[in-house]
């Protein structure tokens, strides 16, 4: 039942991002941040059964056992203390192999965590590449 649950939180967050951001056309890779930055990890039912927490810290990462997490409306639509959630999805921004984008970010409080999520689109290849 996880399929129909996140395309229906994808319809959510795409809704979201046009009604309340003034979004017109979000990405799909838009769409998939906002999913992913908002999703929590599960701890397992079992000991062990999820990978340990990077060194330094008590949260668990992306893994392979329950990849990013499980989605959650909440937070994806309306990130938890967040005053502010910043996106960029303008094709103008859009790299090509060997280039690269730098983006400056203020913290404006240091004891606070700040999450950034990392998404794209890959161009589609020409017929017959298989790129």
């Amino acid at each position: 039942m996880a399929t129909p649950l996140v395309a229906g939180l994808a319809a959510l967050v795409r809704q979201h991002l046009v009604d309340q951001r003034g979004h017109a056309t979000p990405s799909g890779a838009l769409i998939k941040a906002f999913l992913v930055n908002g999703a929590r990890m599960e701890p397992g039912q079992f000991s062990g059964e999820i990978p340990p927490p990077p060194a330094g810290t008590d949260t668990p990462a992306q893994n392979s056992v329950c990849g990013f997490g499980r989605v959650d409306a909440a937070d994806s639509l309306t990130p938890g203390k967040l005053t502010r959630a910043l996106f960029a999805d303008d094709p103008s921004y859009a790299v090509e192999t060997g280039t690269h984008n730098t983006f400056q970010v203020q913290v404006i409080d240091t004891a606070e965590p700040i999450k950034v999520t990392l998404v794209w689109t890959d161009a589609p290849a020409a017929a017959g590449t298989g790129g």
